[in-house]
């Protein structure tokens, strides 16, 4: 029984696929440890640390610069949703009262066309010879 190790015999490994033959269970087989096991970096140096961190601070400086200005162009475009908004309200009640102005002008037309119809029959009173006058063709007769 010694110390116990990760490292798996490859005969082991055959013994167990041949057991899972037998039984007719699916076996996957392992993954060789190198092609998972990444490769160790090499050292940074110090020159190249710090001008990382000079370009990183540069493009953070950036970020915010652009973040800046999408919040400043939201604001204006909420704004001027906004006042879109209130010159919507603004025309639609001037509308209405375009509407109302021309209800009241029909109105008035057809009041004066009954009224012109009514001094029109009214002066056709008048028109031509009238019985009660002396120059009248009627009142000689």
């Amino acid at each position: 029984m010694g110390k116990r190790s990760s490292f798996v015999h490859s005969s082991y490994t055959e013994w167990v696929i041949d057991r899972a033959a037998t039984y007719e269970m699916p076996y996957t087989l392992p993954r060789v440890p190198s092609s998972t096991t990444p490769t160790p970096s090499l050292p940074i140096l110090p020159e190249t640390v710090e001008k990382f961190q000079y370009q990183l601070a540069e493009m953070m400086c950036e970020r915010n610069n652009w973040k800046r200005k999408y919040e400043v162009t939201m604001v204006q475009m909420e704004t001027k949703d906004g006042q879109i908004g209130q010159k919507d309200h603004e025309i639609l009640k001037l509308s209405r009262i375009i509407v109302k102005k021309n209800d009241l002008l029909q109105r008035k037309d057809d009041m004066l066309k009954q009224d012109s119809k009514r001094k029109k029959e009214y002066m056709d009173l008048f028109v031509g010879a009238h019985p009660y006058f002396e120059d009248s063709p009627l009142s000689k007769a």
